[in-house]
């Protein structure tokens, strides 16, 4: 027995120290905006792994016991276990049409590190094949990161109303009265490892992706909303003080915003990829852009929607074309212009 994955995965010379958990700093919200104040990682890693300062982010490899959380709790896929993700559940287990999942401690049919490793859309997946899936959360009364429990519920109750927001009868089950153990968080067994070291799904199986490969099994034509808080996307809504400048093109992570090449101003919106971080209305200038508290799930299966259409004018100045928000006859920068001029000149 290993005192650790990490330790198990350094014998290996799989890892070195700081290599346990990759962050992925260009999706980091608190790198992108240094008005930030996210801090989900930091707040939810039950191992105190976390660091943050500033727009900087580490992890202490020696503290961090791989149970995946942070990559779960990050609102983008700023955080990656170095050799298993959760996708690798999915085909692990693909034979099985009813499964018990515990942590690594417990005798079930899988062992992963920590329950808070297995979000959502793993869930949904899962459910979604018509397998009936239970979580043994026996362990959690004893265990010294309890506050991971929490964590665990709120990915049950999501894909359990994800599933009856589609009317269907599956449902993810919690079994908590089993023989319970006092979990070591700093062991992992040599079965869990070599388990999953070959079942990668491979890169693009995102934690989005296995969300809507669920939804198109269940039912791709319901137009039935639900909260987009307990879903690992957003809906954003546009608003008519838009002017166009493109902003949230250029600083959206995920690549969610595009506008489309034509005369007018037309910004599509590619709901498969947005995550709902917010970064989009918290840079706009004109404050145009807000979060939609509900989404209809059909919607994450089209490739683009149309959010604004805005009909471009010609500077009479310039000769660029522009967005007028205020019906104005000048472009930004040729009205910034003329008022400064006429600050200067305007009582001679």
């Amino acid at each position: 027995m290993f005192n650790s994955l990490f330790g198990f995965l350094k014998v290996l010379d799989r890892i070195s120290e700081k290599e346990l958990v990759n962050i992925d700093r260009t999706k980091c919200l608190r790198y992108l905006n240094k008005h930030s104040s996210c801090s989900q990682c930091l707040e939810n890693c039950p191992a105190g792994a976390i660091r943050i300062d500033g727009q900087e982010i580490e992890i202490d490899g020696f503290l961090c016991t791989g149970c995946g959380i942070c990559v779960n709790i990050c609102p983008n896929p700023a955080f990656s276990l170095k050799d298993i993700d959760p996708s690798s559940i999915i085909k692990a287990s693909q034979e099985k049409k009813q499964l018990t999942i515990s942590c690594s401690g417990k005798d079930t049919d899988l062992q992963v590190p920590c329950l808070g490793f297995i979000n959502e859309a793993v869930l949904l997946r899962m459910a979604s094949e018509g397998r009936k899936i239970v979580l043994d959360t026996s362990a959690c009364q004893k265990c010294d990161y309890s506050t991971t429990q929490d964590t665990i519920l709120g990915y049950v109750d999501a894909a359990n109303s994800v599933l009856t927001c589609f009317n269907n009868d599956k449902k993810i089950h919690l079994k908590d009265d089993g023989p319970s153990i006092e979990p070591k968080h700093e062991s992992i067994t040599r079965k869990f490892i070599f388990h999953f070291s070959d079942t990668k799904i491979g890169e693009g199986y995102s934690r989005q992706s296995m969300f809507i490969d669920a939804l198109k099994q269940l039912d791709p034509d319901s137009r039935n909303s639900m909260d987009a808080s307990i879903i690992p996307f957003g809906s954003i809504k546009v608003h008519s003080s838009c002017n166009g400048c493109g902003i949230c093109v250029a600083l959206c992570p995920m690549d969610a915003l595009v506008i489309e090449e034509c005369d007018d101003f037309i910004l599509k919106f590619r709901p498969h990829l947005c995550t709902g971080c917010g970064l989009c209305g918290q840079l706009c200038p004109e404050g145009s852009i807000s979060l939609e508290e509900n989404i209809v799930p059909g919607d994450l299966l089209k490739d683009e929607l149309n959010l604004i259409d805005i009909k471009r004018i010609q500077c009479r100045e310039c000769g660029r074309f522009f967005v007028a928000v205020h019906e104005q006859a000048l472009c930004d920068s040729c009205r910034k212009d003329k008022d400064i001029e006429d600050s200067f000149f305007s009582h001679q």
